[in-house]
């Protein structure tokens, strides 16, 4: 351990330096009446003419791990790393034994609506323990049988060679008991079996699990299809929130049909303040940061209730955006996800999405 003393204007700093912080921080860790971390958090923030926004103080924030623009931008990540770890405790310790018993009680009198595929790969770190956390929890009894609204399949959609034997996938996951089948669709769709001369890019083998996924939906017969990634997050009850907020008000609107028909081309189920490609409200603008972030940030009931706020209530609204496509939360109608089948093999269509938002 070593102590240095630090001269900073009229300031003088002390700090100590073990040999494990000073491996691997880009700056020195300082002790001090601020409790300063990094030397960029010595420097005054500048205004930046491009953005016109100011940084605020001590940011960026460059660490050994993360380089952070804003203070939100840092909270966000720290989230989403706990999230993580929550999934990941909760998928080694909880026991599906009552789940189970439930849905083998409750499975002749629940009709099942929707085809909930979940394209998931051989990571290293499994991001889809915490999708599972949220989608396999529900808040009382009458809720908890909800999961039986959906027919849940697993696409594993590992192509690396060295990854394909996907353990977990194949001992834990396939064996829960509310999922229907595990495909895996390391194979190319049709419509690139001629390609045999070189490995296919990433928007060809995107397109050909979009279609795999697809097919899978139509084939189950169900009015309604999800094409969810592994990395996505729901919240507790999700079924029974999807088909009394969502399927429900729109088919009494008249906007889908029990038949699986209708005039939306796709429904984002993802939050629409993650789909914010340009405007104000982005974590790493302070001005965002500053003003707007911790009224917008989810907020746990403890934290409400502290700040003497109600208990957190679901509540949605489906505005209509437009935005490139992709499948992190991706609703259908059986007829879209028959059009989009023929439109992805021409590979011309870009289709006008309304979006949820949460």
């Amino acid at each position: 351990m070593t102590k240095r003393i630090l001269n900073i204007g009229k300031q003088t700093l002390q700090y100590k330096q073990n040999a494990h912080v000073k491996l691997f921080a880009n700056e020195p860790v300082l002790i001090g009446p601020l409790a300063i971390r990094t030397k960029a958090e010595l420097d005054f923030p500048e205004f930046d003419p491009n953005t016109k926004d100011v940084p605020e103080r001590g940011y960026p924030k460059n660490t050994h791990l993360v380089d952070y623009m804003t203070s939100a931008a840092e909270r966000e990540i720290e989230k989403h790393d706990r999230l993580l770890v929550q999934g990941m405790y909760f998928m080694r310790t909880h026991d599906f034994e009552p789940l189970s018993q439930t849905i083998d009680r409750s499975k002749k009198e629940i009709e099942k609506k929707v085809c909930l595929n979940i394209y998931l790969c051989n990571r290293r770190i499994p991001y889809i323990n915490a999708l599972l956390m949220g989608l396999s929890s529900y808040s009382s009894k009458e809720t908890e049988k909800d999961i039986l609204k959906a027919e849940i399949h697993f696409l594993n959609t590992e192509k690396r060679k060295e990854r394909l034997h996907f353990r977990y996938l194949n001992e834990k996951l396939s064996k829960l008991p509310f999922v229907h089948k595990v495909h895996n669709i390391t194979y190319r769709d049709e419509i690139y079996h001629n390609i045999t001369d070189r490995d296919l890019i990433f928007r060809e083998m995107f397109i050909s699990d979009e279609i795999s996924g697809l097919k899978i939906c139509l084939e189950s017969g169900l009015a309604y299809c999800i094409m969810m990634e592994e990395d996505a997050v729901v919240p507790v009850d999700f079924m029974t929130l999807l088909d009394k907020q969502v399927i429900e008000p729109l088919e009494k609107e008249g906007i889908i049909r029990v038949d699986g028909s209708g005039s939306i081309s796709v429904l984002s189920l993802y939050s629409y303040y993650n789909l914010v490609v340009k405007g104000k409200q982005r974590l790493h603008f302070p001005s965002y940061t500053k003003r707007e972030y911790y009224k917008d940030a989810a907020k746990m009931n403890s934290v409400r209730f502290s700040k003497s706020m109600p208990p957190f209530r679901h509540e949605y609204e489906i505005t209509e955006k437009e935005y490139m496509y992709g499948t992190v939360a991706m609703m259908h109608t059986c007829d879209s996800a028959q059009k989009l089948v023929q439109y992805c093999k021409r590979l011309e269509w870009i289709p006008s999405i309304m979006s949820m938002s949460l």
